[in-house]
């Protein structure tokens, strides 16, 4: 799954309606491959995250610019609105416990420590 968030500009500075996310949702086709929309304020703008199923990132995001043009050109509380750009939401290694490089509870990006199988138990003590 890939999360794609995609910055908005109200054409009058106004607040994104209350409904955004599911409006989003219902312009989605079958072959954006959406699964979930979320919406929060950044300043100024407004970003969208768009999660998406895709096989890939390049898909995800193209999927997102298709999207988001429908919704913003369909008869709807968008239609006005700018979409300033989009792009995968990127977790620096350093900060994210998953990475094979991040430091994480354990190092090597584990979240916790190995099995020791020569012991026959398969979980650690906590």
């Amino acid at each position: 799954m890939y999360l794609v968030h995609a910055r908005l500009r109200a054409p009058t500075g106004q607040r994104i309606p209350s409904r955004a996310a599911e409006f989003v949702t219902r312009q989605a086709r079958e072959a954006d491959r959406l699964e979930h929309v979320s919406v929060h304020e950044s300043g100024d703008d407004w970003v969208l995250g768009l999660f998406f199923t895709a096989e890939t990132l390049a898909e995800a995001e193209g999927n997102a610019v298709r999207l988001c043009g429908r919704a913003l050109e369909a008869d709807g509380p968008l239609r006005g609105w700018v979409l300033l750009g989009s792009g995968a939401a990127l977790i620096d290694a350093p900060w994210d416990p998953w990475a094979g490089s991040g430091p994480g509870p354990t190092g090597g990006g584990r979240l916790m420590p190995l099995p020791d199988l020569s012991t026959r138990k398969p979980f650690p003590p906590l």
